[in-house]
C-alpha cells in the first residue's frame, strides 16, 4: 500500500506512523521516497522492525512528493498516523529579528526596520 503527502512549503518536519491492528500481526514494514514510489531497496529512509508500532521521520522537509510504502512478508492490519511539526520560524534566520514576519522564507520587515534577514 502506498500513501502520498504533497509537500509545497518545507518549514518543517514529517512523521509517519504505523500501528499494527489485530491479535494475528503480520510484518508492517515502512518505506518513504521522496519523488518516486519506495520499494525494499529503493527509499530514502525505512523501518523494518518487528515492533507493533514503528514510524519512519523526516527532520528537514523538502518540497516534493513523499511516499509512504507499507508491505513487508506478512500481510499485517494497520493505522497511519501522519504528524507535521512546522517550523515556529517560518524558515526564516533569527526569526527575522523579531522585527518582521517570515514570508516563504524570506523576511518582510516592519516600517522602520531594514536588513538582509
Amino acid at each position: 500500500d502506498y500513501y502520498f503527502t504533497d509537500v509545497v512549503r518545507p518549514e518543517g518536519a514529517l512523521e509517519y506512523r504505523v500501528e499494527e491492528l489485530g491479535s494475528g500481526k503480520g510484518d508492517c514494514d515502512l518505506y518513504l521516497a521522496r519523488d518516486r514510489l519506495p520499494t525494499a531497496w529503493d527509499f530514502d529512509v525505512a523501518n523494518i522492525t518487528a515492533e507493533d508500532a514503528s514510524s519512519v521521520t523526516v527532520g528537514a522537509v523538502t518540497r516534493g512528493m513523499y511516499n509512504l510504502g507499507i508491505f513487508g512478508y506478512d500481510p499485517c492490519a494497520y493505522r497511519v498516523t501522519l504528524t507535521v511539526t512546522y517550523d515556529e520560524s517560518g524558515g526564516c534566520e533569527s526569526q527575522c529579528s523579531r522585527h518582521g514576519a517570515c514570508q516563504h522564507g524570506a523576511c518582510r520587515c516592519r516600517s522602520g526596520y531594514a536588513g538582509s534577514m
